[in-house]
């Protein structure tokens, strides 16, 4: 299991998500943008711990996530 901070989850997705973009309109497939441009998300920082880490999976699941909060070691 990987712990990692809240901060680094939030970064770690966002990068994910602007991988995404960016593949996505080099292979010209814009649908993932376009659905969040079309229907929102919620941002990352109103996520619980447990969301982020359940999204974390969700996208890489070779590995399970536990996040705390950034005070925490």
């Amino acid at each position: 299991m990987e712990t990692l901070k809240r901060q680094e989850a939030i970064d770690k997705l966002v990068d994910d998500d602007l991988d995404s973009f960016h593949t996505g309109h080099l292979d010209g497939d814009n649908s993932y943008a376009a659905a969040l441009l079309e229907f929102g998300h919620k941002g990352y920082a109103d996520y619980t711990n447990e969301e982020l880490a359940a999204e974390l999976f969700e996208r890489n699941d070779i590995n399970s996530f536990k996040v705390i909060d950034n005070e925490q070691e």
